[in-house]
């Protein structure tokens, strides 16, 4: 009890996640005179996808809230959870959801303290949530107008995240998004699947790399430091 404890430190942020993910620019040839801009039928839809990292380099699993009464069903139940709600955005509910079922059963080496680092979102503030997560954590909050420089996600991880996002949505278009079958019946294209995005989600974040995750911790001042 008396020894020195190092802290790791832990940071989760809240990122939309839109169905349709085409780029603000296209390609076309010079001179040609009308473009067709290729956009799904789900260019409203979204997602909110709560992510967390670790300052050792480890990932938290995603957590993906949809809106509606029920969840889709989850094709990466080991990896992600899924939740839903009317609006499809990190309520004080479900935020406590995540600090249950994410946050505190993580498994860490008994010689870590932790602490969890997060932005002035209204459902991070609410005194239920922080009595949770002080149960057996440090709480810290990124101060108002300072996400860019001082939580880890921000600066470069969650940008990784949605380019490779992007990556499997346009492979995605140009190989079966654009397809006749892939249609309605008006003629529109149909967005992917939610059960699709939710692969596409779990995928991007497995891919993101230790080496990344410890230098955007870095980048914050936020690493490993002893605690007493």
């Amino acid at each position: 009890e008396g020894k020195d404890k190092k802290l790791l430190v832990g940071n989760m942020d809240q990122t939309p996640i839109y169905f349709d993910m085409r780029r603000n620019t296209t390609y076309h040839y010079k001179g040609e005179r009308s473009i067709k801009l290729i956009r799904t039928n789900g260019h409203k839809k979204r997602v909110t996808v709560c992510l967390a990292m670790l300052s050792d380099g480890s990932k938290l699993p995603p957590f993906i809230i949809f809106k509606g009464q029920n969840p889709p069903t989850n094709p990466c139940q080991k990896t992600c959870v899924v939740a839903s709600n009317s609006n499809a955005w990190i309520t004080e509910s479900l935020m406590e959801t995540w600090v249950l079922e994410i946050w505190r059963k993580m498994k860490i080496d008994e010689k870590f303290k932790k602490l969890l680092i997060l932005d002035h979102c209204s459902s991070h503030r609410k005194d239920k949530i922080k009595d949770l997560i002080k149960e057996d954590s440090f709480l810290e909050y990124v101060p108002p107008g300072c996400t860019s420089l001082g939580q880890p996600l921000d600066l470069r991880i969650n940008k990784i995240f949605k380019d490779k996002l992007r990556e499997y949505y346009e492979e995605w278009i140009s190989k079966l998004g654009l397809l006749k079958s892939n249609t309605t019946k008006n003629g529109n294209i149909k967005a992917p699947s939610s059960i699709l995005v939710i692969k596409w989600i779990n995928k991007a974040w497995s891919s993101i790399d230790a080496d990344s995750i410890i230098a955007s911790f870095k980048a914050a001042g936020k690493t490993h430091f002893n605690q007493k």
